[in-house]
């Protein structure tokens, strides 16, 4: 991602809402909308293996050091940065990439969630650009993984970067915990900023670091 890109879209001070009402309400807005037309069925790369909570949170703070934060961020970052300047090639070739770092199992899991968004019933898919790189998924060109076509889609919104990495955060906590009959309540975009601040920090972590990398370009 080039610098001026990554300034436009959350400045010196990424805003994450954790503590104020009226920011987390703002952010639970903006993070409907990233998944609009989602179908919250089955896990996409998170997947817990521990029905009592204590256990699965802890795995949930293993995947976002091991994947999130060392692999899906970045992969989001970069794919977020291509769909702004409509770069379907560049789109691509990140697609492949992801995939060499994903076992058989997680690749399987992410096409299929991917496939929510590409063939739900919102009107995101319609959008031309998402039209463009489902035909070569479709073509066989790439996989097509739920993590580049989530970052696409919330560039098509021209959702802030910070609020759709969070939102993506949010996505596979949300379809993680899906089997485990949880009350919709629980499983709401306020309910996981409350309960899951290493969710939040680790989004956050991500950012402090490319700003930092950033800088010494």
């Amino acid at each position: 991602m080039n610098g001026q890109l990554f300034q436009n879209q959350f400045g010196e001070s990424p805003r994450l809402y954790v503590a104020d009402a009226d920011g987390m309400e703002e952010t639970c807005r903006v993070m409907e909308i990233a998944v609009m037309g989602v179908d919250w069925a089955e896990p996409a790369l998170f997947l817990p293996e521990n029905s009592d909570p204590a256990p699965r949170r802890k795995e949930w703070q293993q995947w976002l050091e091991d994947r999130f934060s060392l692999l899906l961020a970045r992969h989001f970052s970069d794919v977020y940065a291509a769909s702004m300047e409509m770069r379907i090639r560049r789109l691509t070739e990140l697609d492949n990439a992801l995939d060499g770092h994903l076992t058989a199992f997680e690749s399987q899991r992410s096409q299929r969630a991917a496939r929510a968004f590409l063939e739900g019933e919102s009107e995101a898919r319609y959008l031309t650009q998402k039209r463009k790189f489902a035909l070569r998924i479709d073509g066989g060109e790439c996989p097509g993984h739920v993590t580049t076509v989530f970052a696409l889609q919330a560039a098509l919104y021209h959702l802030p970067l910070v609020s759709a990495l969070l939102s993506y955060c949010y996505y596979e906590w949300r379809c993680g915990h899906a089997g485990f009959g949880l009350p919709e309540e629980e499983l709401s975009p306020l309910k996981f900023q409350k309960v899951s601040p290493e969710g939040v920090g680790a989004v956050r972590a991500f950012f402090a670091m490319e700003k930092t990398r950033l800088r010494t370009l």
